[in-house]
């Protein structure tokens, strides 16, 4: 009987883990500075509500203004505080900058350092598998991204829910029934950004492989540009060039497109809420005047509240 050869087994590729821990190490030396990044955000966010509600009584007592409750010390002293609050918030905004600016920075620079040390280590196979242009696209444009990605983490998307809550909170000790605007715009604007971002997801990986593309055939006709003028080729590699250029400025005009399409929708949903508390507020407020009513919505409160 003949030996049957032992069929080679299927070598499995090893699960990529700890991917998140390695973003984690390229914070290595701006810890400090990453943590101070959310601490102050915070503390713009509480200070710039507090400034609405210093607006909001002041605007409550300058309407005061032909009644004997009403003094001119007082306002001075009030605007002195919220010029004071103004001036805490330039501080506060200055420093979250600063540290979020140079932690992002470090950040990159560590990611950088790791990705060109990754690439100095690859084996021939590996480098003559993976397209050349495909590791320009990574050392330059996608790290960016990254980065840009890292600084929004650290003060975008925690200001966001901050400001929310905040808000949120006190929007209810204002109004509660104005409030309920709140049930509807929330949905709204998450419906928005999950479908357009659903979306814009296929149409960003699109214009990563044309720009893949476009810098390993810019490479190519650098490195050989003495073959090709030797041959002749300059009007075919320009307009083959051309095409390609074609290809990445679409896929980059499709997706940024819908991109662009975010703030408009959310602003149409603010717009929306704006008038809706104008209008029902304004109703409240006259229909309390006429009631004789002295302890209901004022117009600073109002003011306040308007997103």
């Amino acid at each position: 009987m003949a030996k049957q050869t032992p069929t080679a087994e299927k070598t499995k590729e090893p699960k990529q883990k700890g991917n998140l821990k390695r973003y984690f190490g390229f914070i290595k030396g701006y810890w400090i500075l990453t943590l101070m990044t959310p601490v102050m955000v915070f503390v713009d966010v509480v200070i710039g509500l507090q400034l609405v509600k210093i607006m909001g009584n002041l605007v409550d007592y300058i309407y005061l203004a032909d009644t004997p409750d009403f003094s001119m010390h007082t306002l001075h002293m009030k605007l002195l505080e919220m010029l004071g609050f103004c001036l805490l918030t330039l501080i506060v905004g200055y420093i979250s900058s600063r540290c979020s600016s140079i932690a992002t920075m470090g950040f990159g620079a560590n990611m950088r350092s790791a990705l060109f040390n990754k690439i100095q280590d690859l084996s021939f196979e590996n480098i003559d598998k993976i397209k050349v242009g495909s590791l320009i696209t990574r050392m330059i444009s996608d790290t960016s991204r990254i980065q840009s990605l890292f600084s929004n983490i650290i003060v975008i998307f925690i200001k966001g829910p901050f400001t929310l809550i905040m808000a949120l909170k006190y929007a209810l000790d204002i109004s509660r029934t104005m409030s309920r605007i709140f049930y509807a715009a929330i949905p709204a604007i998450a419906l928005i950004l999950v479908v357009l971002g659903k979306k814009a997801v296929p149409l960003f990986k699109e214009m990563l492989k044309r720009t893949d593309d476009f810098n390993g055939t810019l490479r190519g006709n650098i490195n050989g540009i003495r073959v090709v003028k030797s041959f002749v080729r300059e009007e075919y590699e320009k307009t083959r060039f051309q095409k390609i250029i074609d290809l990445v400025a679409d896929a980059n005009i499709r997706a940024q497109t819908l991109v662009i399409f975010i703030s408009p929708f959310i602003m149409i949903v603010m717009y929306a809420c704006s008038i809706f508390t104008m209008l029902y507020g304004s109703n409240v407020i006259i229909s309390d005047k006429f009631a004789g009513v002295t302890d209901g919505l004022t117009i600073g409160q109002l003011t306040a509240f308007v997103p």
